[in-house]
């Protein structure tokens, strides 16, 4: 009795204490635009509007996420906050990881070594310090009540487990009926189970249709060899974070791979270990294999690679694992010792997001190949007045490299790069740079942001037409952002046009007035 008191308590614990040096970190990497930069958030007083609009400025729907997240900016507004609500999102997925594994058939020592391996293992170290993959933490929830919902036949667990997942991250739309069917032979669904399955699904569905923007992310283009090579080469680069978690790089570069090739040819064989456990270790292989899905990139994603996509699948492999373990004295030394260097390794890996600079060296270490790398660790340096070597750094992660694909905000690198050009009194620089990034596609804010970059360097240039042309369509919203009337003040001024400008000037007043009071 007192060690089934005692397990729930030590795997919250556990989880807790292997990442505890984050409660010490800042904000790092997408932390910056998500809550820093204000995307994900809202006062509370407008929580609903969450709910109508896509999530952080992007293609995605995750209200549930952000309103967490603005619910940590109401009552902390600092780091600290952000970084307990992420440890308590964990320390919850892993208890239910436990629940779960009891539900599946599990002895409780082994329940209790399945959570304790998840709870502390280093894939799950970018979960449960990097704020904005909170998301990820929020899906294990989820998808643990679906199943727990699913082996009781309480129809109104799935249903809220569901609902959470679907409005927490898109993932659950393919995860929740997955592993659901993973789950078919030994624990079949009643009737009114999958009826508040499949109408929580249609729901969110329709939600998501409904507030957020077509899918913006699309597939590199690659001939047929190589788009099947170079996935199966992304799933051998999922596994070298489960096989040697200690390394910590988050270096999201796939090399670009033929079918034959050797890092497809690791991939390849992880899929086949992966389909040989589906059918030695059921139910938890299946559970593992399913739960991978993401990492086969057949839906276009920002990342091909990410260690993010291994925090589900993670959880059966550990139930899987420690079903084996638990079986001979030695094997439970062995996962014992497998479980202390784990949480070691954490312990080490949340120390490296206090900033940018921590957080990255090792991918910046690697190569140009690891774009995003080098733009945030741009970010740092220019924060550290290293303007020219942010300018490189901007370089680096706005130049696609051959042979490699990798993610990077190609048009904030660009942005950037100008942004530092013109503090290095090199505005003439900063024109090739700022077009570029207005080429790119992005959501409306960003595009009349980018049009303001480029037209205050213009103006600095005395190029005055153009920098009116660029804001006129500014001048015509019933939204002006004060700062584009301001430079377009300046231009049609200089143009001569004094009483236009002088009203343009007016406007901008308005607008910054009522951006300072807003209703």
């Amino acid at each position: 009795m007192k060690w089934g008191r005692l397990r729930l308590p030590l795997v919250v614990t556990a989880a807790v204490v292997a990442h505890l040096p984050a409660l010490g970190n800042g904000y790092t990497w997408l932390d910056h635009g998500d809550i820093e930069g204000g995307a994900a958030l809202v006062p509370l007083s407008r929580f609903t509007s969450l709910f109508a609009h896509p999530y952080a400025r992007t293609g995605f729907y995750r209200p549930v996420t952000a309103l967490t997240l603005s619910l940590d900016a109401a009552w902390s507004g600092a780091p600290f906050g952000y970084h307990l609500t992420n440890l308590i999102l964990h320390a919850l997925a892993a208890a239910l990881v436990l629940l779960l594994a009891e539900a599946l058939g599990l002895d409780p020592l082994a329940a209790t070594g399945a959570a304790l391996l998840f709870a502390v293992h280093t894939a799950t170290s970018v979960v449960a310090n990097q704020l904005t993959y909170r998301g990820e933490a929020l899906l294990m929830i989820s998808l643990c009540l679906v199943l727990l919902g699913q082996t009781r036949g309480r129809a109104w667990l799935v249903g809220v487990g569901l609902l959470l997942g679907c409005f927490s991250k898109e993932t659950t739309f393919v995860l929740g009926p997955l592993l659901m069917g993973g789950l078919w032979h030994r624990y079949r669904p009643t009737r009114t189970v999958l009826a508040v399955a499949a109408a929580t699904l249609l729901l969110a569905g329709a939600a998501r249709q409904w507030v957020a923007p077509p899918w913006r992310l699309h597939f590199e283009p690659l001939a047929a060899n190589a788009w099947v090579g170079t996935r199966l080469a992304a799933v051998g680069h999922e596994l070298s974070w489960l096989a040697w978690p200690w390394r910590g790089v988050l270096c999201d570069a796939v090399p670009v791979s033929g079918m034959l090739s050797w890092p497809a040819a690791v991939g390849g064989v992880a899929i086949a270990v992966g389909l040989w456990l589906a059918y030695r270790v059921r139910p938890f292989g299946l559970l593992a294999l399913l739960a991978a899905t993401p990492t086969l990139n057949l839906l276009p994603l920002p990342r091909m690679a990410s260690p993010h996509y291994l925090y589900v699948p993670l959880a059966f492999l550990g139930m899987g694992l420690a079903a084996w373990a638990m079986k001979a004295r030695w094997r439970r030394v062995a996962f014992a010792a497998l479980l202390t260097s784990l949480a070691v390794s954490s312990v080490l890996d949340s120390l490296r997001y206090r900033d940018d600079h921590a957080l990255f060296t090792r991918e910046v270490a690697e190569g140009p190949q690891c774009r995003e790398a080098h733009l945030y660790t741009g970010d740092w340096l220019r924060s550290q007045g290293s303007l020219e070597g942010a300018a490189q750094a901007y370089t680096v992660a706005s130049t696609r490299r051959e042979g490699f694909i990798s993610y990077s905000d190609v048009g904030a690198a660009l942005t950037n790069l100008g942004v530092v050009r013109v503090a290095q009194d090199r505005a003439a620089d900063a024109v090739v740079p700022l077009s570029a990034a207005l080429q790119l596609p992005a959501d409306p804010l960003a595009n009349r942001q980018r049009a303001y970059n480029l037209a205050a360097v213009l103006l600095q240039l005395g190029n005055f037409s153009k920098a009116e042309l660029l804001l006129r369509p500014e001048a015509e919203r019933s939204d002006p952002l004060p700062e584009s009337l301001k430079v377009l003040a300046h231009a049609v001024g200089a143009q001569g046009r004094e009483a236009e400008a002088r009203e343009l000037m007016r406007r901008s007043l308005l607008s910054e007035k009522a951006a300072a009071d807003p209703p």
